[in-house]
């Protein structure tokens, strides 16, 4: 772990949201790619008819029928576009897209805290395979199991202070800095998944889809992982429990190998109980890929990933039982019909049957979690969510990888400089400005700049300002390419228009 980049390989569909959602307000669906558009450009380019807007009010609003009506192009608005090679179909009543995590410059990231999570994790199950820490599991059950005050949020919290450290300052997961990993929007696309849902015979679908931006199996990255090396060596060490800790991240890849290795086995067992064939097939080619060598490891994270993968899976049968009637988690069913049953509010440890109108000792569905997120593909099953690859580079293949230095971009004109400033942040006042500094000699360069993003509201203080009429001709052609004459104008607007056409 002394090495301190990685290549972050996506292995499997991967979300990581904002818990955010995207809707009918947000996306133009344009045949093989939806577009996600900026809607402060609309509302620029529409500030002068304002009551377009109302349409936004109906529940039947179609934002690329919305477009269409106001002769927007989709290009134009456009924030970024999601690849839809399924051809999901989106319907604008109800479908909505789970946002990826981006950058402030809009690029989508696996997060640094995900992959020290997935980690922890990792670590955290390896620890409790050591017959010390069982004996301890047994005892904070103990405390759980009798104390109702506890609630299932924070039911692991004393364990977890036990083994990683008592406060935030002393766990020793400081010890690890992981950076955020940073893709391009070409590696993100739309992802539709499904929820798998054991029944008493074999499994069936839950009724509803989730669609979400998800980084495409094959996308790579690079990013940064390293041990702070004084936390765990400097006398402070000993004084955070840091010292005898360090052994844990020594051998970091085998562990979250051997940790993949157990999962996807018990998954494979899962889907081969209820008959579930892709999934099998999946995990049964997907085992062949745990690396061998310690350079590289398998981690499990994001939306999806699934309550084993969040948890550790730590827990034996007996005590996951305990924990189950405890805290109701799953499904509980009725031993007389065997449909659904509810906790009953009433009576502790009871159930009641609606079908059979009785009260019964808590029964569990026998497997739990009995859920599983798939991500389809053609229609059909083909994904689960949120495998990565990790693997350590060295500074040679780092050295031959590095791109060459591009050769210094020219300076840019006096002129391309103040077009820069009006268009980055465009409004009347800055036009103005812009078009003030222009000179004779700049008149080559100003015919070939392309004029974007303005309104009729342009024109009055262009009309008033002081500059050469050579200049303010070609400056009022470049405007009416943009500005297109509206009948619900004002008759002070129209006048406007009329004055700036008669200079062309």
């Amino acid at each position: 772990m002394g090495h301190e980049t990685y290549r972050f390989t996506v292995k499997t569909p991967l979300h990581v949201g904002t818990g955010e959602k995207l809707g009918k307000t947000d996306i133009a669906p344009q045949r093989s790619q939806w577009i996600v558009v900026d809607m402060e450009s609309v509302f620029s380019l529409l500030q002068d008819n304002l009551s377009a807007f109302d349409a936004l009010d109906d529940s039947n609003f179609d934002l690329s029928r919305f477009l269409k009506q106001n002769k927007i192009s989709p290009g134009k608005v456009k924030k970024y576009s999601l690849v839809n090679p399924d051809n999901i179909r989106f319907d604008f009543r109800k479908t909505e897209v789970l946002e990826m995590i981006k950058t402030g410059m809009g690029k989508p990231i696996i997060p640094g805290s995900s992959v020290k999570g997935a980690i922890r994790t990792v670590i955290w199950w390896h620890l409790m395979q050591l017959e010390e820490n069982r004996s301890l599991l047994e005892e904070k059950l103990r405390e759980i199991l009798n104390n109702p005050r506890i609630s299932k949020e924070r039911a692991d919290d004393k364990l977890d202070k036990e083994l990683f450290g008592k406060n935030p300052n002393y766990d020793v997961m400081r010890g690890l800095q992981v950076g955020d990993v940073e893709f391009e929007l070409s590696d993100m696309r739309l992802v539709e998944s499904k929820v798998l849902s054991l029944a008493r015979k074999g499994f069936g679908w839950k009724r509803f889809t989730t669609c979400s931006e998800s980084l495409n199996p094959g996308a790579v990255s690079f990013g940064k992982m390293k041990l702070d090396e004084f936390l765990f060596d400097s006398p402070l060490a000993r004084t955070l429990k840091f010292y005898e800790k360090k052994a844990l991240f020594a051998s970091l890849p085998e562990e979250c190998n051997e940790f993949a290795r157990n999962f996807i086995e018990e998954e494979i067992d899962f889907f081969k109980s209820c008959g579930m064939e892709e999934m099998v097939k999946f995990y049964t080619v997907f085992l062949k890929e745990i690396p061998e060598s310690n350079t590289a490891f398998l981690i499990h994270l994001g939306w999806g990933s699934g309550w084993k993968s969040m948890t550790g899976n730590y827990l034996t049968e007996n005590a996951l039982k305990k924990l189950r009637e405890r805290f109701g988690l799953g499904k509980l069913i009725c031993p007389q019909c065997g449909k659904d049953a509810k906790k009953d509010t009433r009576q502790e440890g009871k159930e009641f049957c609606f079908g059979c109108k009785k009260s019964f000792p808590i029964k569990l569905f026998p497997e739990f979690p009995k859920t599983r997120k798939i991500a389809f593909q053609n229609g059909k099953p083909a994904f689960p969510l949120g495998w990565i690859r990790v693997e350590r580079v060295s500074q040679a293949e780092l050295n031959a990888s590095a791109p060459k230095p591009s050769p210094p971009k020219p300076r840019l004109s006096e002129l391309m400089q103040n077009f820069e400033a009006f268009r980055l942040r465009p409004d009347p006042q800055k036009f103005v400005v812009f078009a003030q500094g222009i000179t004779p000699g700049d008149m080559d360069e100003l015919k070939a700049i392309s004029v974007q993003g303005v309104s009729i509201g342009y024109v009055g203080p262009f009309l008033a300002c002081d500059i050469p009429d050579e200049i303010r001709k070609v400056l009022a052609g470049k405007l009416l390419e943009v500005i297109k004459k509206n009948k619900k104008w004002s008759a002070d607007k129209l006048e406007k228009y009329e004055k700036l056409r008669c200079m062309v």
